[in-house]
């Protein structure tokens, strides 16, 4: 299953002061949106809820710009021993 969540950031919060200042580095992975600096969590995982993989984006990006290279990093492990073949 692949998810993803928009999470706010408010720059209040991580001691920097109210006014504006220079646009965020891209791998701070801030964007800007409506509703102010967010991040999205992109993440793959089992059908047990585990978590396989995720990546961080700006909110203001699409989701499925990030779905392929999210599952891209994804190993589905096989079984252990030499391949089967047919006879």
């Amino acid at each position: 299953m692949i998810d993803s969540t928009a999470v706010r950031a408010i720059r209040a919060s991580s001691g920097a002061g109210k006014e504006g200042g220079p646009e965020e580095p891209l791998c701070h992975a801030l964007g800007r949106s409506r509703g102010g600096l967010t991040t999205k969590i992109h993440m793959v995982r089992d059908a047990n809820g585990v978590p396989l993989r995720f990546m961080l984006s700006p909110g203001r990006g699409s989701d499925i710009a990030h779905a392929q290279p999210l599952l891209d990093q994804v190993q589905i492990p096989g079984k252990p021993g030499r391949p089967r073949k047919r006879s």
